[in-house]
């Protein structure tokens, strides 16, 4: 029995064949439904129940592939979209999109397509009712991130990729090349000589915290129009003390280096759910809310970002729970307390309130937050930020 469906059109008989032999293959778990005419699809649209993954392409000429996925978002919200496009100039009229989640670029690859059947299974697992999935799907104001990043990504998550390719990858770039310094010549790093070599400082940050960066910085540069520059600054700077209290928290509580990472990246990418929010403020009932205020809603979107763009399901699962702290597996639960612990921190910190951590939280990490109140509040934390 099949656990995840999917629907794929394109006008092209012969890509859907090679598609049909590819997939087979890839993701011989999922049951795909092909089409050549896009009408077809759309008319079937009102009476199918259940779709994790739509993939259309972008030029037919019946319908239009944004045309095909704005009625899948209309009947079937819940379900990935992703628009398929020999164009590259394209990808300027995706970033401006409501209706896409992702987008691929002919000629596709394996990888390509592995990375988006993963992001919705890992998106199924997420602990969410189906209202919620579908209100996340319905959104208009979610950041699509660039090529750019799922080339990085590719590279990060290659066994055989090696340092320097990284670097040039980077390097195409100048605002995320000067982010990456910025991070690893920070204070909590705990190097005692600075960097301008890109190389050193991304073997410094590590792969997974360059990717975190990355997405932070596409997608705040997408919705920077959003909202005013008054607010997004404040978003941002919020976002870099919790993640700053965070790192400090989980290297104090002697983590590994990776979870230290996470938890990290965890926090700063936090910010991204307040910041939809706040762009489109009826999303969810209830969520006038101040930039400083916890935002539950805001933890929900960005788990269900972090998710689609292939984030490990370890952060995305302590995202989502860090205000619930439920028994997780793995390194969820260690990652979600930290979380939850720096977001209290900055709160005490900012507005004097009392606020105590959850008791679920372990001993040893309220050990280490009293410990790291203490420091904040005779002035030792001042230079991390």
């Amino acid at each position: 029995m099949h656990e995840f469906t999917a629907y794929i059109v394109d006008d092209d008989e012969f890509i859907v064949r090679a598609l049909q032999r590819t997939l087979k293959r890839l993701v011989p778990h999922w049951q795909i439904h092909y089409f050549v005419d896009p009408s077809v699809l759309v008319a079937q649209l009102p009476s199918i129940t259940n779709a994790h993954l739509v993939i259309s392409d972008r030029m037919m000429p019946v319908i239009h592939g944004e045309a095909v996925l704005g009625a899948v978002k209309q009947h079937i919200p819940s379900a990935i979209r992703v628009l398929l496009t020999a164009d590259t100039s394209a990808e300027v009229i995706v970033q401006d999109c409501s209706l896409i989640h992702h987008f691929l670029a002919k000629p596709f690859t394996d990888a390509d397509f592995v990375r988006v059947f993963q992001c919705a299974e890992r998106l199924a697992t997420l602990p969410m009712d189906a209202v919620t999935r579908s209100t996340l799907g319905s959104m208009s104001e979610l950041p699509i991130l660039p090529a750019h990043f799922y080339q990085l990504q590719q590279l990060c998550h290659d066994p055989a990729s090696e340092l320097n390719q990284l670097g040039v990858v980077v390097g195409r770039d100048p605002v995320l090349v000067g982010r990456i310094l910025q991070l690893a010549n920070s204070p909590f790093m705990g190097y005692s000589r600075a960097t301008n070599a890109i190389d050193e400082a991304l073997l410094r940050l590590g792969f997974d915290l360059v990717l975190g960066l990355a997405a932070n910085l596409y997608s705040h540069q997408q919705m920077s129009g959003q909202v005013t520059e008054q607010v997004h600054q404040q978003i941002l700077t919020q976002a870099w003390q919790q993640a700053t209290i965070a790192k400090v928290l989980a290297r104090q509580s002697e983590l590994s280096p990776k979870l230290q990472d996470q938890i990290f990246m965890g926090a700063l990418l936090c910010a991204l759910g307040q910041l939809v929010l706040i762009a489109q403020p009826n999303t969810f009932a209830n969520n006038e809310k101040a930039v400083g205020d916890f935002w539950p809603n805001g933890d929900l979107i960005t788990a269900y970002l972090l998710t689609l763009w292939g984030f490990e399901p370890a952060i995305c699962h302590a995202v989502l729970t860090q205000q619930q702290l439920r028994d997780l597996p793995d390194d969820s639960s260690l990652i979600a307390a930290c979380l939850h612990s720096s977001r209290v921190l900055w709160h005490r910190l900012n507005s004097r309130d009392p606020t105590q951590v959850a008791p679920e939280v372990p001993q040893f990490l309220r050990r280490e937050f009293e410990l790291l109140w203490h420091q904040a509040v005779t002035g030792q934390l001042r230079a991390l930020w």
